[in-house]
C-alpha cells in the first residue's frame, strides 16, 4: 500500500491512480510545505492530482 498522501479531485471526469506516483494526470509531488519550505514532518509526500475537467485552472488563475 502507498504511504503517500493523495489529494484527488472529487467527482472528476476520469478515475485517478492512488497507488504509487504514476497517474495519467501527472500529479505534483510535494515533500515540503510550499508556503514555508519546511519538509513535511511525517516523512511522506503529498501527491496533488490534476483534474481532467481543468477546475484547478479556475481555482488558481480565474480562467473559465
Amino acid at each position: 500500500m502507498d504511504c503517500d498522501i493523495h489529494v484527488v479531485p472529487v467527482g472528476d471526469l476520469r478515475e485517478h491512480e492512488e497507488s504509487g506516483r504514476a497517474c495519467w494526470c501527472k500529479p505534483r509531488i510535494e515533500t515540503c510545505d510550499p508556503r514555508t519550505g519546511d519538509r513535511y514532518p511525517w516523512g511522506k509526500a503529498v501527491i496533488v492530482h490534476n483534474s481532467e475537467d481543468g477546475r484547478e485552472l479556475v481555482e488558481r488563475h480565474g480562467l473559465q
